[in-house]
C-alpha cells in the first residue's frame, strides 16, 4: 500500500517537473532532489514491507514515516499549483500566464513557502534514509536498479551516437549561435574550453547540437567528435566513443584499440589529436573531477582547438578554464515561448493559418 502511495507521489513530482511553473519559479531542482530521493526509497519499501508483516514495530514505523512524507510532498505541489493558479488572469491564455504571473511579486511568497516546505521535507527524508541502516532494511530492487542503470546508459549512448539529430524548433537561440561560433573560430594560442551553463531545460544540448553539425565548424576542424558524461562517468566508453568518431578506425582497427587500457587509450588520443586542430563536445558535465579524468586526452597545442562543455554547474564550468566564454542560454521571451509553444503543440498546416483551436 505505501510503495503504491510513493509511486504515485513519485508519479506526480514527475509531472510536475514536465511543467514550466516550477522550472520559471525557480523551485524545479528542487522538486527534482526530492522526486529522485522518494524514488530511491521506493527501492528500500518491498524489503521493509517484508519485516514489518514479521512484526517488528520499528520498520512499520519506519514506513508509516514515509508514507506521511509521501503524502506530505503531494500536497506541497498541490497546494503551489492550486495558489499560483488562482492567481492566474481568467484570460489571456496561456502566454500571458506563464510570462507575466511567474514575475509577479505576489508569487514569490508562494515560492519562498515551497522552497521552505521542500527543504523540510527533504530533511525528513534524510533521517529516514539513514536510519533504515539501523533497521537492516535492503535494496531488494537490484534487478529494477540495473535496468534503470541500463536505461540511463541507453540514453547516454542515444546522446553520444546521434549528436547531428537537433531540434528543428530550435527558438530564441539564433542570438548564442552566433556568440559561439564566433569564439569557437578564434585562433586562440592554446585549446581553450567554452562552457554552456544553466539549469537543465534551457536549451544547452540544443544549442551544442546545432553548433556541432554548423558548416562553419565542420570545415574548420578536421576531428570533430561528441560525447555526453551525465553523473555516471565511465572513461572508458566515453574515450572509445571520441576515439571512433575522431579516428574512424576500421574494424580491426577498433579491435586492437579495444584491447588496450585506460592509459593506453588516454595516449593513443591525445597522439592522434596532437597537430590536428580538433572540436570535441562534452555534454553534461557534472563535477570538475570528471574533467580531470578526461582532459589529459586532450592536447593543449597551438591549433585552436576548441572544447564545447554543457554544465549545470558555473563552478565547475570556471573551474575547468575561468578565462574562456561562459554563455548562459536565458529564459524565452513572451514572444519566443508563445512560438515554441505553438510548434510544440500544432501542427504545421494549423500554425500556417493562425487558427488556433479554442
Amino acid at each position: 500500500m505505501v510503495d503504491a502511495i510513493v509511486s504515485f507521489t513519485v508519479k506526480k513530482l514527475g509531472d510536475a517537473l514536465t511543467g514550466e511553473i516550477f522550472f520559471l519559479l525557480g523551485v524545479r531542482t528542487q522538486v527534482e532532489e526530492l522526486h529522485d530521493e522518494l524514488r530511491r526509497m521506493q527501492s528500500f519499501l518491498k524489503d521493509a514491507d517484508a519485516k514489518q508483516r514479521q512484526g517488528d514495530e520499528r520498520v512499520r514505523n519506519w514506513v508509516a514515516d514515509i508514507r506521511d512524507v509521501a503524502y506530505d510532498a503531494e500536497d506541497v505541489v498541490d497546494n503551489f499549483v492550486l495558489k499560483i493558479d488562482a492567481a492566474a488572469p481568467k484570460s489571456g491564455g496561456v502566454q500571458n500566464f506563464v510570462i507575466k504571473k511567474a514575475l509577479m511579486v505576489k508569487n514569490l511568497v508562494h515560492l519562498h513557502r515551497v522552497g521552505k516546505e521542500i527543504q523540510t521535507i527533504q530533511s525528513r527524508l534524510k533521517v529516514i534514509s539513514d536510519s533504515r541502516v539501523t533497521y537492516g532494511i535492503n535494496d531488494l530492487s537490484d534487478n529494477e536498479a540495473s535496468s534503470s542503470k541500463g536505461n540511463q546508459i541507453v540514453q547516454q549512448r542515444l546522446r553520444n551516437h546521434y549528436p547531428h539529430v537537433a531540434d528543428d524548433d530550435v527558438i530564441g537561440l539564433e542570438e548564442h549561435t552566433e556568440t559561439l561560433l564566433s569564439a569557437l573560430v578564434k585562433d586562440d594560442e592554446q585549446r581553450c574550453v567554452i562552457s554552456l551553463v544553466g539549469v537543465g531545460g534551457l536549451g544547452k544540448t540544443t544549442l551544442a547540437k546545432k553548433i556541432y553539425k554548423h558548416d562553419t565548424i565542420m570545415s574548420r576542424f578536421v576531428c570533430r567528435a561528441w560525447s555526453s558524461i551525465s553523473q555516471q562517468l565511465n572513461m572508458r566508453d566515453v574515450l572509445l566513443e571520441i576515439i571512433k568518431k575522431s579516428m574512424n578506425p576500421n574494424d580491426d582497427e577498433l579491435s586492437r584499440i579495444k584491447e588496450l587500457n585506460d592509459g593506453d587509450l588516454v595516449e593513443k588520443m591525445y597522439n592522434y589529436l596532437q597537430d590536428k586542430r580538433y572540436f570535441i563536445v562534452v555534454d553534461d558535465l557534472w563535477n570538475f573531477e570528471h574533467w580531470n579524468t578526461l582532459s589529459p586526452a586532450f592536447p593543449n597545442g597551438k591549433k585552436g582547438s576548441k572544447v564545447l562543455l554543457t554544465t549545470r554547474k558555473r563552478e565547475v564550468a570556471s573551474q575547468v578554464d575561468p578565462w574562456s566564454l561562459q554563455l548562459e542560454p536565458q529564459l524565452l521571451n513572451n514572444k519566443d515561448s508563445w512560438e515554441l509553444l505553438c510548434k510544440k503543440a500544432f501542427p504545421k498546416n494549423i500554425r500556417d493559418t493562425n487558427c488556433y483551436p479554442a
